[in-house]
C-alpha cells in the first residue's frame, strides 16, 4: 500500500478525501487536531502548517509516495510544506486550487485551463494567493508529478460554509429567499466527486496535469428551485437589485453575482460521470437536517433580510 499525506483532512473536502483513500492507501493526516478521526486506519499528526518547525517535527523520519494538499491557501503554505517534505521521492503531488484564479474580466466563459490567471475578482486576495502557490509548486515538481484541480463551488455533506445549508434553512423556516436579479450562472462540484477525482489520479487513471471539474452550469433561480424540490418546500423567491439598495449580493445571497463557468472537457475524458446536481443536493439536504437546529445566521445577514423584507414582502 502506498503512503499518502493529506494536508487538512478533518473538515469538509479533506474529510471526504481521507474517507475515499483510507481503504486503499496508508493515510497520514496533518492538521490542527480540532476534529480527530479516531480511526485506526488513519495516522493523525497535529501541528500548525504556518510554521516550518511544527511540520518538520511531525514529519521527521516519515516518507510519502503521494501528497494531497487540501488546506494550502498561500505561497507560504506551499513553501513551508515543500521544505518539510522529501520532495525527490514524491511520485504524485495533488494541489486543490480554485476556479477563482481565472481572469474573469478578460477571459470569456467557459474558462479553460490555459486561460489567463489573475486580474480583478471578488476573490482577489484568495485568488492571488492560490495563483502564487500554483506557480511555486510548478517550479518544484515535474509536470508528470503535479496535479492541480481548480474546482468551482464545492457542495455536499459536511459543508461548513453557509451556502446550500443557508438556502435549506430559509426553505425550512418558510422565509423568503432573496437572490440577485442578474440571475447569473453558477457551477458546482459535489465533494465526493472531487475526492473521487483525487483517488483516480493516485491510481494513474487520470494523468498529472491541471484540471477544471464540475457539473454543467445552472442559473441561480433554477438552482434555488432545485433546492426547494429536494427539500419538498415551496419557495418564496425574490429577485433583488443589490445596487439599488446599496448592498453587496453576498450580504443576502451566498454567492457572488458573477458567471463562474469552467470548461470541463479535459477532465471529462477521464472522469466519465459526476453525481447529478439533484442527487447531490438530496444528500446535502439530508446532511443539513442533522445540523439545522445549530444554524445561526450571521448578524449582517439577519439585518439585511429585515431591510429587504420591509421593501419586498411587507408592502
Amino acid at each position: 500500500m502506498k503512503r499518502v499525506l493529506v494536508m487538512g483532512g478533518s473538515y469538509f473536502i479533506g474529510k471526504h478525501v481521507v474517507d475515499r483513500l483510507k481503504n486503499t492507501f496508508h493515510v497520514t493526516v496533518f492538521n490542527r487536531g480540532t476534529r480527530p478521526f479516531n480511526d485506526e486506519k488513519i495516522i493523525e499528526l497535529y501541528g500548525d502548517r504556518n510554521h516550518l518547525e511544527s511540520i518538520q517535527q511531525q514529519l521527521h523520519g516519515r516518507h510519502f509516495d503521494y501528497v494531497i494538499d487540501v488546506s494550502g491557501l498561500t505561497l507560504d503554505h506551499a513553501k513551508i510544506l515543500v521544505d518539510a517534505l522529501d520532495c525527490p521521492n514524491i511520485k504524485k503531488f495533488v494541489y486543490i486550487s480554485s476556479s477563482a484564479v481565472y481572469t474573469t474580466n478578460q477571459a470569456s466563459i467557459p474558462y479553460k485551463e490555459d486561460d489567463s490567471l489573475g486580474g480583478n475578482s471578488p476573490f482577489q486576495r484568495y485568488a492571488d494567493d492560490k495563483i502564487a502557490a500554483e506557480k511555486f509548486l510548478q517550479s518544484i515538481f515535474e509536470p508528470s508529478t503535479l496535479t492541480i484541480f481548480r474546482p468551482p463551488y464545492v457542495y455536499g455533506e459536511d459543508n461548513y460554509i453557509l451556502r446550500e445549508k443557508l438556502i435549506f434553512y430559509l426553505l425550512d423556516n418558510n422565509l423568503p429567499i432573496f437572490y440577485p436579479k442578474e440571475n447569473n450562472l453558477l457551477q458546482f462540484i459535489y465533494v465526493k466527486d472531487l475526492a473521487e477525482a483525487i483517488f483516480q489520479v493516485l491510481n494513474n487513471h487520470i494523468p498529472a496535469s491541471i484540471y477544471n471539474l464540475g457539473n454543467p452550469p445552472i442559473y441561480v433561480k433554477e438552482w434555488l428551485e432545485l433546492c426547494a424540490r429536494v427539500s419538498k418546500k415551496k419557495p418564496l423567491l425574490v429577485p433583488v437589485e443589490a445596487e439599488k439598495h446599496q448592498l453587496n449580493v453576498v450580504d443576502f445571497f451566498p454567492f457572488f453575482a458573477m458567471n463562474i463557468v469552467l470548461s470541463t472537457k479535459k477532465i471529462d475524458t477521464f472522469l466519465k460521470s459526476l453525481t447529478p446536481l439533484e442527487v447531490g443536493l438530496k444528500r446535502a439536504y439530508k446532511d443539513y437536517q442533522n445540523y439545522r437546529h445549530a444554524i445561526v445566521l450571521p448578524t449582517r445577514t439577519t439585518q439585511v433580510f429585515k431591510v429587504l423584507s420591509k421593501h419586498y414582502i411587507d408592502k
